[in-house]
């Protein structure tokens, strides 16, 4: 998804469904302030990294893909999009497993 198809479907008040790039960054909201403080206050919290989404709970579903049953990990967080200047965001994060590869799990 490109910020560029993002921000047109989104102004036309419709919600959109899409698969992020790889090198996405994606953020946490930033900590309420207690009192105030000197600056202009932090638009981002904490970045997304591999390591604090593999600590994210997992649910554990069976779906029906490609015209047969998979089962399917996924975890999921709201996230601010750097791409689209700190929109709030639903993102997830998929693995299945694929029978193929001795079950191995591939994450997608």
């Amino acid at each position: 998804m490109r910020k560029i198809l993002m921000e047109s479907i989104l102004s036309r008040g419709f919600h959109a469904l899409g698969q992020a790039r790889i090198d996405t960054r994606l953020y946490d909201e930033p900590p309420v302030q207690k009192k105030p403080t000197r600056g202009r206050p932090k638009k981002y919290g904490k970045k997304s990294t591999r390591k604090r989404v593999a600590h994210l709970k997992k649910t554990e579903v069976t779906l029906m893909l490609r015209g047969k049953s998979q089962k399917l990990r996924y975890s999921t967080r709201l996230a601010k999009a750097r791409f689209l200047k700190g929109r709030l965001v639903r993102a997830v994060w998929c693995e299945f497993q694929d029978e193929r590869v001795n079950g191995n799990q591939h994450v997608y």
